[in-house]
C-alpha cells in the first residue's frame, strides 16, 4: 500500500511549503509578480573577504612602493627652491645693508652649508641651508671657499657674477648674481 499521510498532508511526511513558495493566481498583475518576487528574495551578503581585504592592501602598499621615490624628489624639489628663495633675501638684504653702511660682503661657506653678511660692524646671523633645508650649496667660479660676493656703498655687487646650486634628492634650483647684483633664480 501507499505510504500514510504526513504532516500536511503530503506522502512521506513532507510539511507544506511556506506560503509565499505557492504559486499566485493568474489575475495578479505581471508588475505585482514582479514586486512580490523581489521582496521575497533573500538580501544578498554584504561586507568583504579576508582574500579580497589582503588584495587590496597589496595593490595600495605597490602603489605606494612607485610612488614613494617621485614624492622624494618633489620634497626635495620644494626644499631647494625654499632654500633659493631664503638666499635671494640673503642677497636683498646685503645690497639694503650695503647701500646704508657704505658696503657689505655676503659670504657662502659651500663646506658648512652656511651664508651670513658681514660689515664694516662684524657679521649679521648666518643662514644655515644645511640644517634648515637639507640642500647642498655649490657656487659655480673659482673653488676658493668660503666664496665671499662684495656690494659697494651703491648696493652694486662688482665683480660679483656666480651661480649658486643649491641640491637636495636629486633636486635643483639656481640662483645667478649677475655682474651689477642683480639676481636671476632659476
Amino acid at each position: 500500500g501507499a505510504p500514510p499521510p504526513g504532516r500536511g498532508g503530503r506522502p512521506g511526511g513532507a510539511a507544506a511549503p511556506p506560503s509565499y513558495f505557492r504559486p499566485l493566481p493568474p489575475w495578479v498583475r505581471p508588475a505585482a509578480r514582479a514586486n512580490l518576487a523581489r521582496m521575497t528574495r533573500r538580501p544578498s551578503p554584504t561586507g568583504h573577504t579576508l582574500p579580497e581585504l589582503l588584495s587590496a592592501l597589496l595593490l595600495i602598499a605597490v602603489l605606494a612602493a612607485l610612488a614613494l621615490p617621485g614624492l622624494r624628489y618633489l620634497e626635495g624639489a620644494v626644499a631647494a627652491r625654499a632654500a633659493r628663495d631664503a638666499l635671494v633675501g640673503v642677497f636683498a638684504r646685503a645690497r639694503a645693508i650695503a647701500a646704508a653702511r657704505g658696503g657689505a660682503t655676503v659670504v657662502l661657506d659651500q663646506a658648512a652649508r652656511r651664508v651670513w653678511i658681514e660689515d664694516d660692524r662684524g657679521a649679521t646671523d648666518a643662514l644655515a641651508l644645511g640644517e634648515g633645508f637639507g640642500v647642498t650649496l655649490a657656487v659655480d667660479g673659482r673653488a676658493d671657499d668660503p666664496v665671499r660676493l662684495r656690494f659697494d656703498g651703491l648696493g652694486i655687487g662688482r665683480v660679483t657674477s656666480r651661480t649658486v646650486r643649491l641640491r637636495r634628492n636629486g633636486a635643483e634650483a639656481r640662483v645667478t648674481l649677475s655682474a651689477y647684483g642683480r639676481v636671476r633664480v632659476w
